[in-house]
């Protein structure tokens, strides 16, 4: 025994001097990466992780409970910038890094690969670049990988499967291209597989579902797959979620689908698939989300579709499809919430059953052949706060009665935020009860549908409307002065009607009127000389009317794109001060004027620099147009800002913004230092100033064109999604 002890204590010093060498190795790691820090906003890191105290005592520092290593680091959600150090693959006993929804960039240090106990690594929603490491293989204990919203390029390398437990696999939103790897679909532990929003291309094997059977969710969406959704996902049999909309797929949707009895959620949207909607859909009880919208399907929607009672958004928008929807089909669908059967050829009435789907809060049903009258019953929908009815045959029946009855009882849907039944043959009235409709209605656009008689007074009433659009039809009368209570208003639309009496001193203390248009009506008047004070106005039209006067103040609206005032009664030599309107796409003052400028895809629009210096004009005016109005909409600065001139520019002062900090710069109404998720909506900013720049390069041929525009705000858009 005293032999033992005294060999024990020989030894005691030596394993005290290790464990304290192993500890200091740790500690010198985090220090390095300390150090590496570049921005630590609320200076965590640079207070906390001191020398003075213990390794396992600092922030985000987890350390086990026997030889007191590190094991766990978690420093997500901290505003942290700068780059992962090579000393971070000393943290030799390291089994979770989460680093997620900082700023780090630069590439991923191949040392990383000696970190061969982890089991968790989430590096998402930072800037890092560069390939994905072959090294990865390395990880063989890894079971949960998400380096999602970053910027990693190149293929993926086929040694991700020597993961061999690997359960979660998140690279969602990256510039990945070429195929999915093969040998990926061999990992049997995968549950999760989430690749969407990157570049990758080319189809899905046959035997993808072989040798996957825990496979719960499978995210492809937003990339460049092409070729036929495989059958052989039947064998997946625990899958809960496909998302493969935004890609190239082609043919039938495979019937096959129907045998995935625990299915939840199917995105196919997006793609080019052909035929009808499998019945066999109609197999999954559990089905919750079902978009298989802006296709090219064809046929009817299986009855037997509708009876899957735990739906709650269904969409096949943008299809071919026909036929009409059976009286009872909202009878087996209580827990619908979203509808969408837009741009097909449906026909005949829309069902009064359609209350019963009582949680329905968004009803898209236009640009079909629906007829008869718009149901009274849409009105109990108390949650409802779409309503889009636009471009059907919908009529209004009750001669002797000709209020439209259902504006009233859209009353009782108190969230109500847009209401459109235009391009309908409603041929009716405006009732008072227009008043009643929810103070929450932001846009109401019933434009060419016979409306007749006067605007109701009541409709002064909706506080927050910011979109009011009756234009084409056959109002009479005059605008009444409760308009003056729509402080809200952005655009006026009440063009080509039969209004005598509209006095244009309505709107002039209106701070965020963008849009006035009343041309072609019969109104008789002067111009008011305060309509200078409306200074966020874009676009003034009052062609074909009456008016005898134009101030000199109209000319101070220096933002404005477009003015018409042709065809007018206006007298008199043309002002020297429509100099003043610099940056207007086009002006029209009948006889006196007309500033003729080509056609382009542009609606909100600003002058590229070769329309004036080479008389240069392109679609690619519109994109330089589209990216100076994202800078003034984010910025809340106008391009004539007094700030501007010869050496600064709205985009030169972004683009130096860009490169040292944007957040100051940003609309304080948008994005705020205390907003939850600062730091993703900023980067998703970012991103979005990064287009507009593009946009408005110096060479038309380097500016992007409107298509990639759209993808890329796409992209952004989905990227704020999960935080709405």
């Amino acid at each position: 025994m005293g032999t033992i002890l005294l060999l024990f204590l020989c030894f005691l010093p030596g394993c005290l001097a290790l464990t304290s060498t192993n500890i200091d190795t740790d500690q010198s790691s985090l220090l390095a990466l300390r150090a590496q820090i570049s921005f630590d906003p609320q200076e965590i890191l640079a207070k906390n992780w001191s020398v003075a105290s213990p390794v396992c005592d600092w922030i985000g520092v987890t350390c086990s409970s026997g030889h007191r290593r590190v094991i766990a680091l978690n420093i997500s959600n901290m505003g942290l910038s700068g780059t992962l150090p090579p000393q971070l693959g000393n943290l030799s006993f390291l089994v979770s890094l989460d680093m997620r929804r900082n700023n780090f960039h630069g590439e991923l240090p191949p040392e990383l690969a000696q970190l061969n106990r982890l089991k968790v690594l989430n590096l998402g929603v930072n800037n890092l670049n560069g390939l994905l490491p072959n090294w990865f293989g390395s990880f063989q204990g890894l079971e949960f990988l998400s380096l999602r919203n970053n910027s990693f390029t190149g293929l993926m390398p086929p040694s991700i499967s020597n993961m061999s437990r690997l359960a979660i696999l998140i690279l969602v939103n990256n510039s990945l291209e070429g195929k999915i790897p093969e040998e990926i679909f061999n990992i049997s532990s995968l549950e999760m597989i989430s690749l969407g929003v990157n570049s990758l291309s080319g189809s899905l094997p046959d035997y993808m579902c072989f040798h996957l059977p825990r496979l719960r969710f499978i995210g492809l969406s937003m990339n460049k797959f092409s070729g036929q959704i495989p059958s052989s996902l039947a064998q997946c049999s625990e899958l809960q979620a496909l998302s493969f909309s935004f890609n190239k797929f082609t043919g039938n949707t495979p019937k096959e689908i129907g045998n995935l009895k625990k299915l939840e959620v199917i995105y196919f949207a997006m793609n080019s698939l052909t035929g009808e909607i499998p019945r066999e859909i109609s197999n999954l009880h559990n089905l919750e989300k079902l978009n298989l919208g802006w296709n090219t399907m064809s046929g009817s929607i299986p009855v037997e579709i509708f009876n899957l009672s735990r739906l709650k958004l269904m969409s096949h928008a943008g299809n071919k499809l026909s036929g009409i929807l059976p009286s009872t089909v909202f009878y087996g669908l209580p827990n619908l919430e979203e509808l969408y059967l837009n741009d097909n050829n449906f026909v005949g009435d829309i069902p009064e059953s359609i209350s019963n789907s009582s949680r329905l809060y968004f009803i898209i049903l236009s640009d079909n052949k629906f007829t008869g009258p718009i149901p009274i019953s849409i009105g109990n929908l108390r949650l409802l706060q779409v309503l889009d009815l636009t471009s059907n045959n919908l009529v209004f029946c009750d001669s002797s009665y000709p209020e439209l009855s259902f504006i009233s009882s859209l009353a009782n849907s108190k969230n109500l935020r847009k209401l459109s039944v235009s391009n309908n043959p409603l041929n009716g009235i405006l009732p008072d009860s227009v008043g009643n409709l929810s103070t929450s209605l932001q846009t109401m656009y019933a434009y060419g549908c016979g409306l007749r008689d006067c605007i109701p007074d009541r409709i002064g009433n909706l506080s927050n409307l910011i979109i009011l659009s009756l234009y084409n039809n056959q109002l009479t009368g005059s605008l009444p002065i409760t308009v003056t209570g729509l402080l809200k208003l952005q655009a006026i639309m009440l063009h080509i009607n039969k209004l005598s009496q509209v006095s244009l001193e309505y709107f002039c203390y209106f701070n965020n009127l963008g849009v006035i248009s009343l041309s072609f009506n019969q109104i008789v008047g002067s111009i008011p000389e305060c309509i200078g004070n409306v200074t966020s106005l874009r676009y003034l039209y009052l062609a074909s009317n009456k008016f005898n006067f134009a101030p000199k103040t109209l000319w101070n609206l220096k933002d404005l794109l477009v003015l018409d005032l042709s065809s007018d009664s206006l007298t008199g030599p043309l002002p020297l001060d429509v100099a003043n309107l610099k940056i207007a796409t086009a002006i029209d003052i009948g006889g006196h004027c007309n500033i003729a400028y080509p056609k382009t895809l542009a609606t909100l629009c600003y002058l590229a620099p070769e329309y004036g210096f080479q008389g240069l004009v392109s679609v690619k005016c519109d994109a330089y147009r589209f990216g100076i109005m994202m800078m003034e909409v984010f910025t809340r600065m106008s391009p004539s800002n007094e700030m501007f001139g010869e050496n600064l520019s709205l985009r030169s002062w972004v683009l130096d913004s860009m490169a040292s900090a944007l957040a100051p710069i940003i609309d304080a109404n948008l994005l705020s230092t205390t907003d939850d998720h600062f730091l993703v909506k900023l980067d998703c900013i970012s991103s979005i100033m990064k287009v507009a720049l593009n946009c408005t390069r110096e060479s038309p041929g380097e500016r992007s064109n409107i298509q990639d525009v759209l993808e890329a705000l796409v992209k952004i858009k989905l990227q704020l999604l999960p935080l709405v």
